[in-house]
């Protein structure tokens, strides 16, 4: 290539960067490998970072820096715990580089979309929902110095003093379900241990603290198996000999017994031998089905046990009895390794609750079964954040699974949170009627991801 061709490489490529954010250690980012997907369908290059994949410490200087080494166009991708982060930084960017088109999308921005861009003008675009079809829908567009985004479903975006959302298309919903991820095109993918993957979308369940049943309804989407099996491929090939495992990220995976069983026979029909773990549902688990998981590479389920209080489980639909619960869990310790994730601080719940819940942490802990516990993330549109919402208030008493605790935010984020709690509600807690009560028990109880639970004084 001459240096002519390679400086015009080098300009087009800097028309856009994308930005998503390492969310867990050693393991790759799945909405970004699906964005770069499109992008690459759409021949629209570009060049993907992913910020904290090489140690990067989460403060405002460095996200800034971060932003800075990017293109005209900047599409950053974000969850709910690091949007004011994510709005802080982009806010300083766009006074230092006000010719920047900022483009914001995941799931953080989504269900606030339209307040963002009420909110904050430097925010150019959002986009609702997948994005693998309305992003290289939309930078083809600005590349074109095209001014009219009405046929680009989920995109929300000012028309001068208004702001237009356009509704969601049905194809922009579904193209996740035949695209490919590609991994191979997301920086640092080669040195992963784990990689997320899914073979449906949706979920059946009606738990009132989640938002599927509002928003997506309870059907479930199911994905080609084939498409499932082209991606572990697609990472076998670019891992070479090194091994790695991955995780089914699919809430409903175990719903259709059949569908599990055919998942099981495509591994074994491709000589698949990877190991890999995926969520189970208390209601839908016997020997049989564990048996058939743990000999078809599965070394591990992930258990949504929320409660151990029967009035708990009750309030939130889950479904199912804590002795049907316990049973279960206990059950699939002969087949695989289990984790068992508890959820505390719901907003009706009592000290006598949240012992209950303690207690049976201590009994699956004693079994050699490890226990998660997790304070109660405000979901917004969920059946409990819509009835509860106005109990929400920010403490310095409760540290997130997510995000630390509010006075140890940075300042600037703090201001933003504490203005803006119709944004930034992720950073809230429900008040429960005994939440002093509980909040004293909190600190050692929350040791239990680490910990002993044992060590837990009731």
């Amino acid at each position: 290539m001459s240096t002519a061709q390679s400086v015009k490489r080098k300009r087009i490529d800097n028309n856009l960067t994308l930005i998503h954010f390492q969310n867990y250690p050693l393991s790759t980012n799945l909405g970004a490998a699906y964005l770069a997907y499109g992008l690459d369908k759409a021949r629209i290059p570009f060049r993907l970072k992913i910020f904290g994949q090489y140690g990067f410490r989460i403060n405002l200087g460095n996200i800034y820096r971060f932003f800075a080494d990017s293109g005209k166009i900047i599409a950053v991708g974000c969850m709910s715990h690091m949007l004011p982060y994510v709005i802080a930084g982009l806010e300083r960017l766009k006074r230092a580089f006000p010719d920047k088109i900022v483009i914001l999308g995941g799931i953080g921005p989504t269900e606030v979309a339209e307040d963002i861009i009420r909110e904050f003008p430097f925010i150019d675009f959002v986009i609702k929902g997948c994005g693998i079809e309305p992003l290289p829908q939309l930078v083809g567009m600005l590349l074109k110095g095209e001014n009219t985004f009405h046929s680009i479903g989920g995109l929300v975006y000012r028309n001068g003093s208004g702001i237009i959302s356009n509704n969601r298309h049905k194809t922009s919903s579904r193209a996740i379900l035949n695209a490919v991820a590609a991994f191979h095109l997301v920086p640092g993918a080669t040195q992963c241990r784990y990689f997320d993957l899914f073979t449906s979308a949706g979920c059946c369940y009606q738990c009132t603290f989640c938002q599927s049943p509002v928003v997506g309804g309870r059907d479930i989407v199911f994905r080609d198996i084939d498409r499932v099996i082209d991606e572990l491929r697609l990472i076998i090939k670019m891992k070479g000999n090194k091994r790695f495992g991955f995780f089914l990220t699919d809430e409903s995976f175990v719903v259709n017994r059949k569908r599990v069983y055919a998942f099981c026979r495509a591994l074994r029909q491709n000589r698949l031998n990877i190991p890999w773990s995926c969520y189970g549902r208390v209601d839908r688990m016997d020997e049989g089905l564990l048996r058939t998981l743990a000999e078809n590479g599965c070394q591990e389920l992930l258990y949504g046990c929320e409660s151990g209080s029967e009035r708990v489980l009750k309030k939130i639909k889950k479904g199912f009895s804590v002795a049907d619960m316990m049973k279960v869990v206990v059950l699939s310790k002969k087949y695989v390794k289990v984790i068992a994730s508890f959820i505390c601080l719901y907003p009706f719940e009592t000290k006598e609750d949240f012992l209950e819940t303690l207690s049976c942490i201590v009994y699956l802990e004693t079994k050699g079964i490890r226990v998660q516990l997790h304070p109660l993330a405000p979901i917004k549109n969920s059946l409990l954040f819509q009835e509860y919402k106005k109990s929400l208030f920010l403490t310095s008493k409760v540290k997130s699974t997510f995000h630390p605790l509010i006075n140890r935010v940075p300042v600037q984020c703090r201001r933003l949170v504490k203005r803006y709690p119709d944004i930034f509600y992720f950073y809230y807690s429900y008040r429960p009627k005994d939440f002093e009560a509980i909040t004293r028990l909190l600190p050692e109880a929350l040791k239990i991801n680490y910990y002993d639970a044992s060590r837990v004084e009731l």
